[in-house]
């Protein structure tokens, strides 16, 4: 939680945190499948990425992300939780999430 938690407030710094885009990205992929599976982490991480800077290159993998498998119908989470958190995080993403339509 503490990830997310750290996603959340770099986006909330807005400009200045886009130093840390590339930290928010290297979060976006597991870093071990079986051990390490926490979606909303990679969500928070895209997210802010898409808050940030909608135009960067990182942001086609956040939204590919958002709109991935491991989002979406992952058997190992709850993903009806985890459907609505990603479909949340698109939607307050605005324009920057519009390829994901």
């Amino acid at each position: 939680f503490v990830c997310a938690a750290a996603a959340r407030s770099l986006a909330a710094l807005g400009p200045a945190a886009r130093p840390a885009l590339k930290p928010l990205a290297d979060a976006l992929p597991d870093r071990n499948f079986d051990h390490d599976f926490r979606p909303h982490r990679a969500a928070e991480a895209a997210e802010a990425i898409l808050t940030l800077a909608p135009q960067s290159e990182f942001a086609g993998a956040a939204v590919k992300l958002l709109t991935s498998d491991r989002m979406l119908n992952d058997e190992r989470v709850d993903s009806e939780g985890t459907r609505t958190a990603a479909a949340k995080a698109l939607a307050r993403c605005g324009p920057a999430a519009a390829t994901a339509l």
